[in-house]
């Protein structure tokens, strides 16, 4: 099934553009939450639940917690 998921992702520009920019800004995402040490290990459950669930997911989630966790600036 995974063969599927990657020939349809690349099939064409558009698709490719999608597929490509998706999986950067997660990538770029996870980089961020490592460095990030203000919520300590749930963090790596963080880049772990981005990868499995979806970064639509838990970006918000990850920006509560760190919120609850004192980790944000109210400015």
């Amino acid at each position: 099934m995974p063969e599927v998921f990657w020939r349809d992702a690349f099939a064409n520009s558009l698709t490719t553009s999608i597929t490509f920019d998706v999986y950067l800004a997660a990538l770029a995402f996870s980089v961020w939450v490592a460095t990030d040490r203000s919520l300590g290990a749930w963090r790596w459950l963080c880049i772990a639940a981005c990868s499995g669930l979806g970064l639509a997911f838990v970006m918000p989630l990850y920006l509560a917690y760190r919120l609850r966790a004192g980790g944000g600036s109210r400015a």
